[in-house]
């Protein structure tokens, strides 16, 4: 190799150095937020872009699902003009990807809705001087960004559609049931609800037969279905909606559901899906 060579050479290895270097200290900074399409074509969005967003406004609330106790100041950005750029069809669903491996399946009907008569979904940003440790036993906060809804009763709003630690929101087509329990090939109409209620409610946690992305939670079938934990669905029904008033869980990260977020008759429904999937056991196929 000539002196010209070996000078270019270096000064390659030099610009591959700094640019290794810049782009780990981007990813340790963690403040960039991914936006995935339906052909998986990825857009990273700085926290800088975020902040000078056209539609960054300020917001404050008392129904933050992370800070229930708090009276929380947010820089917001409503998710249906933050993903207006994306091509987002109406039947579609928006992930929400925790950086705790947390996920959550909404439906873009309600993500993209920005209708004052309708729950608004809005990207809240974590500021420098960072939000306050989550009483959840990860020690961590609810940065960088937090999901949050303005009027959660307008529009029947999960509670697990409040997402906090976010890094990413993915755009859907539909479910991929290769990661995903696929729905009971049953006509009823209680099971098939009960398990949308699940998708909804208990899958970002919960894998149920193996199946699932998470593992925050226990597996709801494997080895053992709810209904085998708590015989009495009455008992059962209190330990959704209120999990420290059935038993002491010390390091639990379950919060329950209100009927606000979880109807009494979706409620009965996922109770009926658990009760049907108790019978369709598949522990012994899959490895963990």
């Amino acid at each position: 190799m000539n002196v010209n060579g070996f000078k270019f050479a270096l000064l390659s290895l030099v610009i591959s150095l700094v640019g290794a270097d810049i782009f780990a200290a981007n990813k340790a900074s963690g403040t960039s937020l991914r936006i995935i399409t339906p052909q998986n074509e990825s857009f990273t969005l700085e926290q800088s872009e975020l902040l000078s967003h056209p539609f960054l406004s300020q917001v404050t609330i008392d129904n933050d699902r992370a800070y229930p106790e708090k009276i929380m100041h947010h820089q917001v950005i409503p998710l249906c003009k933050l993903l207006a750029p994306y091509p987002i069809q109406q039947e579609d669903l928006i992930e929400f990807i925790a950086k705790d491996n947390f996920h959550v399946y909404v439906p873009s009907a309600k993500v993209m809705n920005c209708d004052k008569k309708a729950s608004i979904a809005l990207l809240a940003i974590e500021p420098k001087s960072k939000w306050p440790t989550i009483q959840n036993h990860t020690g961590d906060t609810a940065g960088p960004y937090e999901v949050i809804w303005l009027n959660p009763e307008l529009s029947y709003i999960s509670n697990e559609y409040w997402a906090w630690s976010v890094v990413a929101l993915k755009i859907r087509h539909n479910l991929d049931y290769h990661h995903v329990l696929a729905p009971p090939k049953t006509t009823n109409a209680s099971i098939n609800n009960g398990y949308k209620i699940y998708i909804s409610h208990c899958e970002g946690c919960h894998r149920m037969n193996y199946m699932g992305k998470s593992n925050i939670g226990p597996d709801l079938n494997c080895p053992k279905n709810p209904l085998e934990y708590y015989s009495d669905a009455a008992q059962l029904r209190k330990f959704i909606r209120d999990p420290q008033s059935v038993r002491s869980l010390p390091k639990g990260r379950m919060t329950g559901s209100d009927k606000q977020s979880l109807s009494d008759n979706d409620l009965d429904d996922l109770i009926h899906f658990f009760s049907f999937m108790k019978t369709k056991k598949m522990c012994g196929q899959v490895k963990k």
